[in-house]
């Protein structure tokens, strides 16, 4: 069984930005058709345990049952990391990465066009002593301005990590418990009937 896709990171270089509007990919959608067909055999195996004749009478039979009972709880953790992982709208996740570089050029470009004003505006007040008040309070404005444009950039930039972050672990969980599901299929395979003893 394939494991679980990674973050979609944006391209590099160029503008363009190649992400889905949902975090559900065609490779999550089919490990969800496998899971669900893996849910439905161990649904059907549990039945046909608990409906034989003579009941559930050997170690054997308790044994694969209380092996597939956890399988199935397993798989149903899976299916709910994939319908959590498809519920994930990362547009604006994936748009803010791609944005990051474009955002340091208008940025640099916007520090040089500043600096050009400043200095423009010092040879003013060099000339006009009397607008040195209102030229000082507009310079502290922008400045102001700067200062919490580059703050809110910071903090999308945070919810962007945490949200980064929060993907990598459902991955991860479900990586793992895709390896416990093929550890207990191969289990319940080993008490099947042709193996009683």
């Amino acid at each position: 069984m394939s494991t679980a896709p990674t973050v979609p990171t944006a391209p590099t270089g160029s503008g363009k930005k190649t992400n889905p509007d949902r975090y559900a990919t065609t490779k999550t959608a089919i490990e969800g058709l496998v899971n669900t067909g893996l849910i439905a055999s161990n649904v059907s195996l549990l039945l046909s345990i608990t409906r034989t004749p003579g009941g559930v009478d050997t170690w054997q039979d308790i044994t694969r049952m209380v092996l597939v009972s956890i399988c199935l709880g397993i798989q149903l953790g899976l299916m709910g990391i994939f319908i959590c992982q498809g519920s994930q709208d990362i547009e604006n996740l994936v748009k803010g990465a791609a944005d990051d570089g474009e955002e340091k050029e208008e940025k640099k470009e916007k520090e040089e066009k500043e600096e050009k004003e400043e200095k423009e505006e010092k040879e003013e007040k060099e000339e006009k002593e009397e607008n040195e008040e209102k030229e000082e309070k507009e310079r502290k404005k922008k400045e102001e301005e700067r200062k919490k444009k580059e703050e809110e950039r910071k903090k999308k930039e945070k919810e962007r990590k945490e949200k980064e972050k929060h993907l990598n672990n459902t991955n991860v969980a479900a990586n793992v418990l895709t390896m416990l599901i093929v550890l207990f299929e191969i289990l319940i395979l080993a008490f099947g009937p042709g193996n009683q003893a």
